[in-house]
């Protein structure tokens, strides 16, 4: 019960303001190889703002241990694309595949605060790789038929940060994350 409480209070007196703006170029390119058939390839680069994270303040424990901070950085993400798309003659279906990889610098993810809570980390590397296949047809009039799978594979590739750990006299541990699932 005192634990809700002090989070109430962390939310109630939280006054921190951060505006993000950024610029989002993509370049893209489609060929028409057949009257029903194109391949396409695009990349862009993007990002996430960052934020403040719900139940961490300066007065947290995990704070005063030096484990988190109640600020995450802004995630930058560089995406790219590569695949094609086949039509049906009469132009009642489509059919899609799209190879996708993405690496992200400051890679935003949730982190145990050691409480029933998380809050907002980033690391440094991170990448993420899949496909996904679109399928969609028009059998008849008004009626509109789609199938769509995607598959994803990603991993944090540079991150060392500490944990809290209730095992650890100081209740501090440094973990490295690299190569962990995401």
């Amino acid at each position: 019960s005192a634990l809700l409480v002090l989070s109430a209070i962390a939310l109630i007196s939280g006054n921190k303001k951060e505006d993000f703006m950024w610029f989002s170029p993509k370049v893209g390119i489609i060929h028409e190889i057949a009257d029903n058939a194109e391949i396409f390839a695009s990349s862009s680069f993007t990002g996430k703002p960052g934020g403040f994270s719900p139940w961490v303040d300066d007065q947290n424990l995990t704070a005063q241990l030096g484990i988190s901070d109640s600020s995450f950085g802004k995630e930058r993400i560089w995406a790219n694309e590569i695949g094609g798309v086949l039509s049906g003659e009469s132009g009642n279906w489509n059919l899609g595949l799209t190879f996708f990889w993405n690496e992200v610098s400051d890679y935003q993810f949730e982190k145990p605060s050691g409480y029933l809570d998380y809050y907002v980390d980033n690391a440094e590397e991170a990448s993420m790789h899949g496909i996904e296949v679109d399928f969609s047809a028009t059998p008849m009039e008004g009626w509109l038929f789609n199938l769509n799978f995607g598959m994803t594979d990603g991993e944090i590739d540079q991150h060392k940060g500490l944990s809290f750990d209730l095992t650890s006299p100081t209740l501090k541990s440094e973990s490295d994350f690299a190569g962990k699932d995401i």
